[in-house]
């Protein structure tokens, strides 16, 4: 595993990304949507991209921060805390002048994966994988907490190429 990049650039549609799990400073870091939005940007300019897509916090989301974008995937194999028996992942589709992006819920056989996990001495996820709701919530800011069981609506964002004006409004 060390072997592995810490963090994975690529540019689409003209709009430069990285890839990372945590934060461009430490791998372990959960970055939350309610956390402060200063350091979030701090962080993509310090990676020197338009948007960093992350992951590690298991909540997805996604946030625009002056000209940049913090996005995060969500996650495959625990629910986000949401109340659902599913997963969550991100879709990056290239548009002409940009990227628009979306999150879209996973569903797959929980039940035996709830199954697997509690014979595996994890009881405490394997009643999350049924549940929705995690079995700790302790990493989580006061307003991750409040919003725990609550489903997630994610609209899609578009993320227009730097020095792009918006399109007008028809």
């Amino acid at each position: 595993m060390q072997a592995l990049p810490r963090y994975i650039d690529f540019e689409i549609s003209g709009i430069r990304c990285r890839t990372l799990h945590g934060s461009p400073s430490s791998i372990n870091e959960f970055v939350f949507a309610s956390q402060d939005g200063a350091s979030k940007l701090a962080h993509i300019r310090l990676a020197g991209v338009d948007a960093i897509v992350g992951g590690h916090c298991g909540i997805p989301f996604g946030q625009q921060l002056e000209t940049n974008y913090w996005l995060n995937a969500g996650v495959i194999g625990m629910p986000a805390n949401d109340g659902g028996r599913y997963g969550w992942y991100m879709l990056i589709d290239p548009q002409a002048d940009g990227i628009s992006v979306s999150w879209h819920r996973l569903d797959y056989d929980y039940e035996t994966s709830r199954q697997s996990t509690i014979a595996a001495g994890m009881p405490e996820y394997g009643a999350a994988l049924g549940s929705g709701i995690w079995p700790n919530m302790d990493i989580l800011p006061a307003a991750e907490r409040r919003h725990a069981g609550q489903a997630l609506d994610l609209p899609a964002i578009q993320i227009w190429r730097p020095r792009t004006a918006r399109p007008k409004a028809g």
